[in-house]
């Protein structure tokens, strides 16, 4: 991701670690998707969203940050 590294890396370690499959990977400066099996997709979005704090209600707060603050944030917790 552009301007915030270590996303993808936190995103396959995080379904690694939780032996979720990926079955393929597409990355863009902006955006990063994987394909997982369909039975494994709601633990995926529930493992991926632990993982990246988007289960909490501070996400509501985030929104209204700028990017720079959201990535800031972000690398904060590294």
């Amino acid at each position: 991701m552009k301007s915030s590294p270590g996303v993808a890396a936190r995103a396959f370690t995080t379904l690694g670690e939780n032996q979720i499959n990926i079955l393929a990977i597409s990355t863009s400066p902006i955006r990063l998707s994987v394909v997982v099996d369909g039975s494994q997709a709601a633990e995926a979005v529930r493992c991926l969203h632990t993982a990246f704090d988007l289960d909490s209600d501070s996400v509501f707060e985030e929104t209204q940050l700028s990017a720079e603050e959201i990535a800031a944030k972000m690398n904060k917790g590294r």
